[in-house]
């Protein structure tokens, strides 16, 4: 007997969700899983391959699958004329997918806002961009050659050191003051993508929801920043969840509506943990 409809269904969703953690063995995988038989699941992998949802490399035992990605990139000439919607509406939006509402609005929002963040603070002449998607993610990279934006907003806020720019952005201690905007895109962002990460100088900041990591390495000094940024097209999170969750309704300041403390641990080779922790 065959399989019906949603086991089909749901046998490719497996794969799709599974080939890259299993690239040489996702077929045995799903046949265990589904109690088919391998010829079935190989079936159902070649209509995959046909609709460019996934791709194979090499031959016989040796063969391996992954995800098919897309790749589009483009260099922009930064400058205070520069809009950052017009980039979105004309270069990076077309290059996309369709996409869920909620998840084209993030990206809408992220996007933007970094490559504001290039245009306003970075002091650079020129800026790479990197869209990146596959079945299951989007991916963006902004990299620019500027002064750094964890100097920038060591500057903005005056602070001692540009670590303590990540303490500031895990706290969400941003104002929405225009001199001090520099931050607060950055922390929203953090908090929508399922993966946020900048570069910058000797500094590695990855932030994502009450998981926060800053890592120093003095032997990586790199002038500029990149950010990446990752989001399942699956997530169900909304622009408005993040921005009602992080934000008092009665302040400017950023925050989760109650006491949040930061514990900053030195580990070895000078990296730095931020680990968040609430009180209820």
């Amino acid at each position: 007997m065959g399989l019906t409809k949603l086991k089909r269904e749901l046998l490719k969703s497996y794969i799709i969700k599974n080939v890259e953690q299993n690239p040489r063995n996702i077929a045995k995988l799903a046949a265990e899983k589904f109690n088919v038989t391998k010829q079935a699941v190989n079936r159902h992998m070649r209509q995959l391959k046909a609709k460019n949802i996934i791709i194979s490399e090499g031959s016989g035992s040796a063969i391996i699958y992954k995800l098919k990605r897309t790749d589009h990139f483009f260099n922009l000439k930064i400058s205070s004329d520069l809009d950052e919607d017009m980039v979105w509406r004309e270069k990076v939006h077309p290059s996309l997918p369709t996409l869920k509402e909620n998840v084209a609005h993030i990206c809408n929002y992220g996007f933007t806002e970094m490559l504001n963040n290039v245009i306003e603070h970075s002091e650079s002449k020129n800026a790479d961009v990197h869209v990146q998607y596959d079945a299951l993610r989007i991916r963006f990279w902004i990299i620019d050659s500027g002064v750094g934006i964890f100097n920038k907003i060591q500057k903005v806020l005056e602070l001692e050191d540009p670590r303590y720019a990540i303490l500031e952005l895990a706290k969400g201690k941003v104002t929405t003051d225009p001199s001090g905007h520099t931050g607060e895109g950055i922390f929203f962002t953090s908090r929508m993508f399922n993966k946020f990460v900048i570069f910058s100088e000797n500094l590695y900041f990855s932030g994502h929801k009450d998981s926060d990591w800053l890592l120093e390495d003095n032997k990586k000094v790199r002038r500029g920043t990149i950010v990446c940024m990752e989001i399942s097209k699956d997530s169900s999170l909304k622009t408005k969840d993040i921005f009602d969750e992080y934000t008092h309704p009665n302040t400017t300041m950023v925050s989760r509506g109650r006491q949040s403390l930061l514990n900053c641990y030195n580990l070895k080779e000078k990296r730095l943990f931020l680990g968040r922790k609430q009180n209820d």
